[in-house]
């Protein structure tokens, strides 16, 4: 939000990382006393064992598919940076789909129908947030309407498809199988890794798409091979039997 109110680096940054630090101090000093804090390894990796690897690829992705995309001139580099500036945010505030549904699950009170709606009109927020700030914003950082518009288009497939993943990839890493929803993710990473090398400078954005639409598919095949919807949770077939 900064970058929106002056060009000015120094000060962009100050706000940035004023703003962060009293939120973080201000929900620390919240919610100190309200948890016990404990230290396992091996339960945290269960829960954050596909956070790592996404953290882990992500560095990758950006050193190689930015320098890629970059390479077709100005034009793609503004529309880039500016869906960017729109969009992060934006997704960001989305994540915390993955969090509150692993709380929910962790508290065995995790309604699969309800947080899907829950998350869907949470994007639904997230993006009209993000074409309104496009189309109010694309003439003052001069960007290419046709390029800026396609940039856009797949970030926004891509958030809708992520609120799909964000709670199955959830409940499959906490209820079902750690292993199996990290190989997921790292197979759907080495495709994004592999696409980013695609010879357009759309090739970010269509190895994003593509990896969240791997993804859907490995844990759609686990959600009905294994769970039925019953009373909006998500039941294990073979306890019904």
């Amino acid at each position: 939000m900064p970058a929106l109110i002056t060009p000015n680096l120094t000060i962009i940054i100050s706000i940035a990382l004023s703003v962060s630090f009293i939120y973080i101090l201000s929900l620390y000093i919240w919610q100190f006393k309200k948890f016990k804090f404990d230290f396992n390894i091996l339960t945290n990796f269960k829960y954050e064992s596909a956070t790592l690897l996404d953290a882990l690829f992500m560095l990758i992705i950006y050193l190689f598919g930015f320098r890629n995309a970059f390479s077709y001139g100005e034009e793609y580099v503004i529309a880039i940076n500016f869906v960017a500036l729109i969009t992060d945010a934006q997704y960001d505030g989305l994540s915390a789909i993955s969090t509150v549904a692993k709380i929910e699950i962790a508290e065995d009170n995790y309604l699969y129908k309800k947080a899907l709606a829950r998350s869907f009109v949470l994007g639904l927020i997230a993006n009209l947030i993000s074409i309104i700030l496009f189309f109010s914003l694309f003439n003052v950082y001069h960007v290419n309407l046709t390029i800026g518009i396609i940039y856009l288009v797949l970030q926004i497939t891509s958030s809708f498809i992520y609120c799909l993943n964000a709670n199955l990839s959830a409940f499959i890493q906490l209820n079902h199988s750690f292993i199996k929803n990290t190989a997921n993710k790292l197979f759907s990473k080495f495709a994004r890794v592999g696409l980013a090398f695609l010879p357009t400078p759309y090739c970010n954005e269509t190895a994003l798409v593509s990896s969240d639409i791997i993804l859907l598919v490995a844990c759609l095949i686990i959600r009905f091979k294994y769970y039925t919807l019953k009373d909006g949770k998500l039941i294990e077939k073979s306890s019904l039997t």
